[in-house]
């Protein structure tokens, strides 16, 4: 027979006197306990086969037994666990029209197995996972995101609150003068393109996420290219967060051909000197790269990369004319052929340097990988070749010169770009590296012409080395 029973002479109750010490006391108040205890089913017993057990809603001991029995009823201290607690939950994807939060949260008396999410007030869905994503979501638009953990006994911890926009998008952003961009809310832009050395300060409190951000490419030219644009970045007040940065590369510099000398015109005239060559050759430099970060901004980026140093191609210098045929009889001035051109000059070239990259933070900076590549490699021009001497009428005691080879080019190549960290703020670089110099490679110098005595040969220009970018701050 099961009843629900009062404490009276045939049940005796044992209340803990001390948390965790397992010494009871016998008492004789005759209502149940209400409050402050527990009921303790392993140590609660009756002495002629009688079962205890509890029932919490009449808050009442239910003794089942069929005859007269003598129980005796334990009850412990109640002691509150210790709950899970929601230490962070933080939007790690937001998107137009979704949001994914992550939840960090440190476990209580027992082990988290169940996370509950809620948005705008709606029902809690159940997962087991530290993560989840609310979707069909309206872009532009604050949303009150709750949580909440259980543990694997049923003990809930409490409710966590974050207000989260969606993204705004404001598509692809054309650099073409210095500007200023206020960002106010979670927003996010296709691109942003430097078309030349300008600066782009972002401010306004919120967040702004770019998958890319680019400068325009310098242009191929004879003579001295031009470079890639720099990209100039100033934040304050906000968050960037990038995937890559990539700075323009440096046009690559050629040089004209210097025209070939003519051949002497009549009556044992000397040949025509070649022209030099485009004096100097440069090519472009890749694009600088620069972030200023205040304090109360943060700047996260996957990759930096800045752009290629342009080579430079020198031109050959043109071939000195050949020394024009004596003509038959008359004095030694018409017996004697003519002596041959110099030929000209070949081109100096000088290789681009790639960009730097310059990182001005007063705030946090986080990126995976800072990059700069190669400078630009310099192919010094040839010398042209002399002039051969014209011929004889006569070969008695007559005498010409073959010309002179023109000099080659000189050759520097391009300097790798360095990576300055600078400021006082928090700066976490996972890797960073320069890049290499440009090759070097000189011109050779020209033959010289031949005739009863021959020209020089011309001489090879000069081999310049670049200087490898320094990394600094890190």
């Amino acid at each position: 027979t099961q009843k629900q029973v009062n404490n009276t002479n045939m049940l005796t109750m044992m209340l803990e006197t001390e948390v965790g010490t397992g010494n009871y006391e016998e008492v004789t108040q005759s209502e149940w306990p209400q409050g402050g205890y527990v009921f303790n089913e392993s140590l609660s017993r009756c002495e002629n086969g009688g079962t205890l057990s509890w029932n919490d809603e009449t808050k009442k001991v239910v003794l089942n037994t069929d005859k007269s029995d003598k129980c005796y009823v334990y009850f412990d201290i109640y002691v509150e666990p210790t709950l899970a607690t929601i230490t962070k939950v933080e939007a790690t994807e937001v998107a137009e029209t979704s949001i994914k939060v992550s939840v960090e949260a440190i476990k209580g008396d027992y082990e988290i197995n169940k996370y509950y999410y809620s948005i705008d007030d709606g029902g809690y869905v159940e997962s087991t996972s530290n993560s989840y994503t609310f979707n069909n979501l309206i872009p532009g638009t604050e949303y009150k995101i709750e949580v909440y953990v259980e543990d694997e006994e049923g003990n809930k911890s409490e409710v966590y609150e974050l207000n989260q926009s969606t993204a705004n998008n404001i598509g692809a952003i054309t650099v073409n003068q210095n500007m200023t961009l206020n960002v106010s809310e979670y927003s996010v832009a296709s691109s942003i393109n430097f078309t030349g050395n300008y600066t782009l300060t972002i401010n306004g409190g919120g967040t702004l996420e770019v998958a890319s951000i680019t400068s325009s490419n310098g242009t191929n030219k004879v003579g001295s290219a031009t470079n890639g644009a720099n990209i100039t970045i100033n934040l304050e007040n906000v968050k960037l967060v990038n995937n890559t940065i990539t700075s323009g590369y440096g046009g690559n510099g050629t040089g004209d051909a210097g025209s070939d000398g003519g051949r002497g015109s009549e009556y044992s005239k000397d040949g025509k000197d070649g022209d030099a060559a485009t004096a100097t050759v440069q090519g472009g430099n890749g694009g600088t790269i620069t972030i200023n970060i205040d304090e109360n901004s943060e700047f996260i980026s996957q990759t930096i990369t800045t752009g290629k140093g342009g080579n430079a191609t020198g031109a050959a210098g043109g071939n000195g004319g050949a020394g024009a045929n004596a003509t038959s009889g008359g004095s030694n001035e018409y017996r004697t052929g003519g002596n041959g051109g110099n030929g000209g000059n070949g081109s100096n070239s000088i290789g681009g340097s790639s960009g730097s990259v310059v990182i001005n933070n007063q705030g946090i900076v986080t990126i995976n990988s800072v990059i700069t590549d190669k400078g630009g490699d310099a192919y010094g021009g040839n010398g042209g070749d002399g002039g051969d001497r014209g011929d004889h009428y006569s070969s008695s005691h007559l005498y010409a010169s073959g010309g002179d080879g023109g000099n080659g080019g000189d050759a520097t190549g391009g300097n790798s770009g360095s990576i300055t960290i600078n400021g006082n703020g928090q700066s976490l670089i996972n890797n960073a590296s320069t890049g290499a110099v440009g090759v070097s490679t000189a011109g050779t110098g020209g033959n010289g012409g031949s005739g009863d005595s021959y020209g020089s040969r011309g001489e090879t220009g000069n081999i310049i080395s670049g200087t490898k970018g320094v990394i600094s701050g890190i």
